[in-house]
């Protein structure tokens, strides 16, 4: 599905201008076998990223040229970008695979192109620093995925901005750093997958790269922001504000799991598939894991300290009570 969906966006810039060197690239891409899993060679998925970043420009109506040493070289009207792009297979490989971009485009650069000022961009795919796996990612809602693989996207961010040279090559004005993961969403129940972007801008910027940074932000937001009129439109979802367990609803809980986390200091890293308690009640059996835990942790003992709850059958039935309204937060 992840793949279907980057072919769709690739689809898209295709359809609104076709770049120079485009049909080699399409071949070569066909070329990998079916599944990223399976693909002992990279050079298809690298033409496949080079092929996703390009679709930002020509759905922007940029003149794209994909036939040089610089894997993607974007002219607009006022600048041109030359984007080198990597796919980052572990966090061992993060600040070479950067700084070995770095160095081709300061190769590869010149001054001027058509009359344009050149500016350099690293456009890295660090789904795999993230995730080390080809799964999923789980969330509530839509906003809750987002927000989950933004956050872990930054950290990834985080890791290279503790390194002193990072971002300090001249005339590399972005970094642009994207996770590509589906997410499976309970509420509604849904498959989805998204780009997930972070643009790290120089940030000792002079006046044209100021300019450029300007009017390559306008770029990247014309195409992620411009619905696919195919997409089934969102539905506006109404948040619960009350619950409801009736009387006679039976719970179990895990007495070591739960003292674990409540009351010892240095709790035990407990697997996050481990099963926490079960709710029953109307015919219904609601499991709860390790996993929807951690999500509402720090509520869960804000709860406990303010109700004063001591008894380990207080805690869990609060916890149980949290983890089910997390579960269900719409109508």
């Amino acid at each position: 599905m992840r793949e279907v969906h980057e072919l769709m966006w690739i689809l898209r810039g295709l359809k609104c201008k076709e770049p120079l060197g485009g049909d080699e690239k399409l071949e070569l891409m066909i070329g990998g076998s079916d599944f990223a899993a399976l693909d002992k060679d990279s050079d298809s998925r690298n033409a496949q990223f080079e092929l996703r970043i390009a679709s930002y420009f020509l759905q922007y109506g940029c003149h794209v040229d994909l036939t040089t040493e610089t894997d993607i070289i974007a002219v607009s009207k006022k600048e041109a970008f030359y984007i080198e792009c990597k796919r980052i297979a572990s966090s061992k490989q993060l600040s070479k695979r950067i700084r070995d971009a770095e160095v081709q485009l300061q190769k590869r650069m010149p001054e001027k192109r058509d009359g344009r000022n050149v500016f350099g961009c690293v456009a890295a795919d660090v789904t795999k620093v993230a995730y080390n796996h080809n799964g999923l990612t789980f969330a509530f809602t839509s906003d809750h995925a987002k927000d989950t693989i933004q956050k872990d996207l930054k950290k990834v961010v985080n890791h290279l901005e503790a390194k002193s040279d990072f971002g300090m090559k001249k005339r590399v004005f972005n970094y642009w750093f994207q996770i590509h993961i589906p997410s499976l969403v309970s509420h509604p129940t849904s498959v989805s997958t998204r780009f997930s972007s972070f643009h790290k801008l120089k940030e000792r910027a002079n006046r044209k790269e100021i300019r450029a940074a300007k009017n390559f932000c306008e770029i990247f937001e014309t195409a992620s922001l411009n619905p696919d009129r195919r997409e089934v439109p969102p539905r506006q979802l109404k948040p619960r504000t009350r619950y409801h367990i009736p009387a006679g609803a039976v719970y179990s809980f895990d007495d070591n799991v739960v003292y674990s986390v409540f009351k010892v200091k240095e709790s035990k890293k407990w697997p996050m598939e481990t099963r926490l308690a079960v709710l029953e009640f109307g015919g219904d059996v609601h499991y709860f894991h390790v996993s929807d835990l951690e999500i509402v942790l720090p509520e869960i003992k804000k709860a406990i300290h303010e109700n004063g709850c001591e008894k380990l059958e207080e805690i869990a039935l609060v916890m149980i009570a949290i983890m089910f309204a997390q579960r269900f937060t719409y109508e």
